[in-house]
C-alpha cells in the first residue's frame, strides 16, 4: 500500500494547540465535543493516564466514552455521482467522526493497515479537539486518503495526531534504546507508519536508517 504523504511542521512538538485560529471560544452544544475543545494531546492523555506506547487509543476513547467502530465506506463511496468525483478528487475514505446529540462516534474502515488505522483515528480525535465549532450536531466529519494536502485543518488534524501517537519523551526514551537507530523498528514500537515516524524523526534532527538504505546496501533483502 502506497504511504501517505503527511506535511508537519517543523516546530511540531512547540506548537501550541490551544492557539490554533480554528479552536472556537463559543460553547459547544455536543457535551463530549465541549470536554475535548480545546485539548492538547499531552492534556488527553494525561487525563486518560496513558504514559505507555503504543498510545491505547481504544483505552484513551474509553475514558471520554467515545466508540471507535469498524466500517466498510464503499457503499458510501458509490452511493451518488456527486460522492464518487469527490472520491475521485480525494482517495478513499479512511475514517469519520459522527456527532449527534451528546454523542460522538468514531469509524475507521476495515481495509487498512493497523499503523495506518490508528492514524485515522487519532486524526480524527485531533478535529474533535481542534475543530469542535465545525463538527456539531449531526456533522459527518471524513478523513480521505488524500496523499498531500494543503487544507490547513487536516494539516493540524495531522499535526495532533503525530504528537498523540508519538509523545516527545517517550520517543527520545525508546531512541535511547537501540544501539542501531532504525526507522522501521521505532515505526512498530510506536504503531505508526513509516513514512510519520521517519518525519518525526527529521523533526528532532536524529539520524537513522530506514529500510530503503539498507536493502540499497544490500544489509537487508
Amino acid at each position: 500500500m502506497q504511504e501517505k504523504c503527511i506535511i508537519i511542521d517543523t516546530n511540531l512538538y512547540e506548537k501550541d494547540f490551544t492557539k490554533d485560529k480554528n479552536i472556537s471560544e463559543e460553547k459547544i452544544m455536543c457535551a463530549k465535543l465541549d470536554q475535548l475543545q480545546g485539548k492538547t494531546p499531552e492534556q488527553l492523555l494525561a487525563e486518560a493516564h496513558i504514559a505507555t506506547i503504543p498510545v491505547d487509543l481504544a483505552a484513551l476513547l474509553r475514558h471520554f466514552k467515545i466508540p471507535i467502530i469498524p466500517k466498510d465506506f464503499s457503499k458510501i463511496e458509490n452511493e451518488s455521482p456527486e460522492m464518487k468525483q469527490f472520491i475521485k478528487e480525494n482517495g478513499r475514505i479512511l475514517g469519520a467522526v459522527v456527532v449527534e446529540n451528546d454523542d460522538i462516534s468514531i469509524f475507521y474502515t476495515k481495509r487498512d493497515f493497523i499503523a495506518n488505522i490508528m492514524f485515522t483515528i487519532a486524526h480524527e480525535i485531533a478535529h474533535c479537539c481542534l475543530h469542535t465549532a465545525e463538527i456539531q450536531n449531526g456533522h459527518i466529519q471524513y478523513k480521505n486518503d488524500c496523499k498531500i494536502t494543503t487544507d490547513e485543518k487536516e494539516i493540524a488534524a495531522n499535526e495532533f495526531a503525530i504528537r498523540l501517537l508519538i509523545p516527545e519523551m517517550q520517543l527520545h526514551a525508546e531512541y535511547t534504546k537501540l544501539l542501531v537507530p532504525l526507522s522501521d523498528i521505532l515505526a512498530k514500537k510506536f504503531r505508526v507508519p513509516l513514512n510519520v515516524m521517519e518525519k518525526v524523526l527529521t523533526t528532532f534532527n536524529l539520524p537513522f536508517y530506514s529500510p530503503r538504505q539498507l536493502i540499497k546496501w544490500g544489509v537487508i533483502k
